[in-house]
């Protein structure tokens, strides 16, 4: 009987060392896995972070571009302002009676941009 229960015990053993061999594999392969599908996920976040940061790049290039027009058309508004400034100010000089160069020589000008050009021109003489 002594043999049989001991024969039993060594059986039980090594199906309990089998068991416990099984179930470490069994954990090491879950998170062996659990790993590579958190290294996936970092990896898609990564890629994600990347694309978003050049979006922001061509966003912050976008606005740069913005603000440099909003200059060049405040200065174009404020040249013509002071070239309107004068024009009113010649047509109440001729009013009077007093000849002056104008800003604008010919009154029919619609296009803004010869306005601009009429205007530079007298500035800079």
């Amino acid at each position: 009987m002594y043999k049989r229960l001991y024969s039993e015990h060594l059986q039980l053993e090594r199906a309990f060392g089998l068991l416990r061999h099984l179930v470490a594999e069994s954990h090491g392969q879950e998170r062996t896995a659990k790993i590579l599908s958190w290294a996936e996920e970092k990896q898609k976040l990564q890629n994600i972070v990347e694309s978003l940061k050049m979006v922001v790049g061509q966003l912050k290039q976008e606005l740069k571009e913005a603000q440099d027009q909003n200059e060049l058309l405040e200065f174009r508004f404020l040249e013509l302002e002071q070239c309107q400034f004068k024009v009113t100010e010649d047509e109440q000089l001729r009013e009077k009676g007093v000849n002056t160069d104008s800003c604008i020589e010919n009154q029919d000008i619609l296009d803004f941009d010869d306005v601009i050009k009429k205007c530079e021109a007298t500035n800079t003489k």
